[in-house]
């Protein structure tokens, strides 16, 4: 084999090492790029839910806020009918007393 084969056949491994050294590293950087790129996107998408949640718990409280005052005011229109019930009531409860204790 001539001198000049055996470098032609040298120089094309050397090529062929250096092209697959080159395609690992690139390999490597576009897996480092993907990962960086998709823990990007899981942050940006962890602090999105999070502001949905944020959102979604603001409006239960303030929907449980109005729940609560519109249960405080029928408690409160219910304790005024039954007070203005017994209020009505009253004389007539005191005079039936009275009747009882004149009477016995």
């Amino acid at each position: 084999m001539p001198f000049e084969a055996i470098i032609s056949i040298n120089d094309a491994e050397e090529a062929a090492k250096k092209a697959r050294a080159d395609a690992q590293l690139a390999a490597k950087r576009a897996i480092e790029q993907a990962d960086a790129a998709g823990e990007a996107k899981l942050k940006a998408e962890i602090e999105k839910a999070h502001g949905e949640v944020r959102h979604l718990i603001d409006a239960a409280g303030e929907k449980a806020k109005e729940h609560a005052e519109a249960l405080n005011e029928q408690t409160a229109n219910r304790s005024a009918a039954v007070t203005a019930h017994a209020e009505a009531r009253m004389d007539e409860a005191v005079r039936l007393i009275v009747e009882r204790i004149v009477n016995s």
